[in-house]
C-alpha cells in the first residue's frame, strides 16, 4: 500500500508543475482546498462512513448521470421531452 507521505510528495510535485503551467495563485487556492478537504474527511470520518456515505453516493450517481441523460437521448434521435 501507497503510503501517505509518498502521496502527498507525489501531489505537490503534480502541483508543482501544473502551478509553472497556469500560475502560482490559482494552484495555492487548489492546494488549500485539497488540504481542507483531507482535513475534514479525517475530522468527520465516522459520520461520513456511518450514516451519510450510502446517501452521498446516491446524490452523486444523479448529479452525475442526471445531467447527461438529455444529451444522450438527443445524440440517439429520441425526442429529449417527449
Amino acid at each position: 500500500m501507497i503510503q501517505l507521505v509518498g502521496l502527498l510528495w507525489g501531489m505537490a510535485l503534480v502541483f508543482g508543475f501544473i502551478g509553472f503551467m497556469r500560475g502560482l495563485s490559482r494552484e495555492l487556492i487548489a492546494t488549500a482546498g485539497i488540504i481542507l478537504g483531507l482535513f475534514a474527511l479525517f475530522q468527520f470520518d465516522d459520520v461520513l462512513r456511518g450514516t451519510l456515505l450510502p446517501w452521498l453516493a446516491v446524490a452523486l450517481c444523479a448529479a452525475l448521470l442526471l445531467p447527461g441523460l438529455p444529451t444522450a437521448q438527443a445524440q440517439s434521435g429520441q425526442s429529449v421531452y417527449a
